[in-house]
């Protein structure tokens, strides 16, 4: 499958894993970490600012957006802002899954 003309840029692995997470459901930026850390079994870490500056980017990109703005437990803490994949976004997962899974048949082939 071609990458749309929409999508120019591939997606780094660790956009990838953002929109991979949040294809699962709205989240802010800790469950989105979470998320990635049980899909890598631990195995891939994002340090939170870059983390939170990748989700802006993505936004910007058009990639996720901004679902709302909310307090802590109890309504007391820092606001956590929540963020959801749009549809552009999940075009662009579902285009590089492909390609991924591509990648890994052909270093399977090449590297027995």
């Amino acid at each position: 499958m071609r990458r749309p003309s929409r999508f120019p840029q591939p997606l780094d692995t660790k956009q990838f894993y953002i929109l991979l997470a949040l294809s699962l459901e709205p989240m802010h930026g800790y469950a989105v970490h979470e998320q990635i850390l049980t899909d890598t079994k631990g195995t891939f870490y994002f340090y939170p600012a870059s983390l939170y500056r990748l989700l802006v980017e993505l936004s910007k990109q058009g990639l996720v957006e901004v679902v709302r703005q909310e307090r802590g437990l109890g309504g007391v803490g820092a606001t956590r802002t929540v963020y959801r994949l749009t549809g552009q976004g999940r075009r662009m997962l579902k285009s590089e899954g492909v390609q991924w899974q591509d990648a890994g048949r052909l270093a399977a082939r090449r590297v027995p």
